[in-house]
């Protein structure tokens, strides 16, 4: 099944091998992010469904999500990561809405796992994405902490990282992304 996707939907950087998140209750943006108004040129058709284990594939679980007051969210992760501490990166993504009415109070959530195992989970406040508007160059540090960042090693530096919008009115998705860390 094709899609619609937005240039620039997501770009984001996880970093897992050692930065400190010092927000305190994990709300608080590490970037202001810029936002951009898109145009109708800048939405090409693209294949939805990333195909198996390709690194750097992204795929929104369990297709579109319905989305009230035409709120349609998209989302890119940046291929590389910087190192924010011992087992700290830093992640760099976009959220697009690509739909014809703003999200208000935008708030994503980001879990990383490897090997199955959940090494790490935060939120993000990103503020409100106008309609058919993107926010790209948001980074969040994200620090799985010495064990976490042993099951990444353990697992030759395979994570799942996936971003999670939600705006105030309700309308969410999730977006899954599959990377390769240098452990």
């Amino acid at each position: 099944m094709r899609r619609r996707a937005l240039l620039g939907s997501l770009a984001a950087a996880v970093a897992l091998s050692g930065c400190n998140d010092t927000s305190s209750d994990g709300d608080t943006p590490e970037s202001t992010p810029d936002q951009q108004t898109l145009t109708p040129t800048e939405a090409p058709t693209t294949d939805a469904t990333a195909t198996g284990g390709e690194t750097g594939a992204s795929t929104p679980t369990g297709g579109p999500t319905p989305t009230p007051a035409g709120v349609e969210f998209d989302a890119s992760l940046a291929e590389s990561t910087s190192q924010c501490g011992f087992t700290c990166r830093t992640v760099t993504y976009t959220i697009t809405n690509r739909g014809m009415a703003p999200a208000a109070d935008v708030t994503v959530g980001i879990t990383v796992s490897t090997g199955g195992d959940q090494v790490y989970e935060g939120t993000q406040s990103i503020g409100d994405v106008g309609a058919r508007s993107r926010k790209s160059e948001i980074t969040k540090n994200v620090d799985p902490g010495l064990g976490g960042g042993r099951k990444v090693q353990n697992n030759d530096g395979q994570v799942t990282v996936v971003l999670k919008p939600q705006a105030a009115g309700g309308a969410a998705a999730t977006f899954e992304f599959e990377r390769q860390l240098d452990v």
